[in-house]
């Protein structure tokens, strides 16, 4: 049985994506969720701060000692804010720094220590997204896509020290999320180009299953 840490399961495809892996039997499914009684009879819940370093590498601790490895970890926090070069204000950077780079390297960092020793195979699952890589739409979204660009930036760098140790790391960048609250606040766009929260799923579950490679996979 694979054992995955799965957080920001509370959101829309957070919600998808535990979906995918809870249905099948070969997964021991950990989630970080706001709700509390979502874990079942393969889905254990964890209410974690992931911006408080301490508590992440406890809980990485915890998983380990129970489980005695981690085979993936899919990182699903995050958030958005829109605005170009003139109305984000260095909070705004500094706030999806925080949610989209900060609450992945505070599990990251205590896991990639322990793995370091064990050199057990160990996938790191991140979500991007093609509109922060593309500049004419990154201009409008400057905090949001300096985020995603560094999480890009990231991934490699992990592989880079990290492989001869066991531990890949994948970014997939979607498009736009058809999700009902994008729909809502965008009711004039083309849905049939957008990204549907199922074949994200699907995308990870072949990298947790080893059918995909490629460290950068676009959707």
């Amino acid at each position: 049985m694979k054992n995955i840490l799965i957080t920001g399961a509370s959101g829309n495809l957070g919600r998808t994506i535990v979906a995918a892996f809870e249905q099948v039997n070969d997964y021991h499914v950990n989630i970080i969720s706001r709700e509390a009684g979502r874990g079942s009879k393969h889905v254990k819940a964890f209410n974690v701060d992931l911006l408080n370093e301490d508590f992440c590498a406890l809980l990485v601790k915890e998983i380990i000692e129970t489980q005695v490895h981690l085979d993936a970890v899919i990182f699903l926090t995050g958030g958005y804010v829109s605005g170009d070069i003139t109305k984000n204000s260095s909070v705004d950077i500094q706030k999806m720094m925080s949610l989209n780079v900060a609450t992945a390297h505070n599990i990251v960092s205590p896991l990639i220590n322990i793995n370091r020793h064990i050199k057990r195979k160990l996938s790191l699952i991140f979500i991007g997204a093609k509109a922060a890589m593309e500049l004419p739409s990154a201009v409008n979204n400057i905090a949001y896509a300096l985020s995603k660009k560094t999480l890009h930036h990231y991934v490699s760098l992990i592989n880079e020290s990290e492989k001869k140790f066991g531990t890949s790391a994948f970014i997939v960048l979607p498009g736009a999320l058809d999700t009902t609250i994008n729909r809502e606040v965008m009711p004039d766009a083309d849905f049939t180009k957008w990204t549907k929260p199922g074949d994200i799923a699907q995308c990870i579950r072949a990298i947790v299953q080893g059918e995909k490679t490629e460290s950068i996979i676009e959707l």
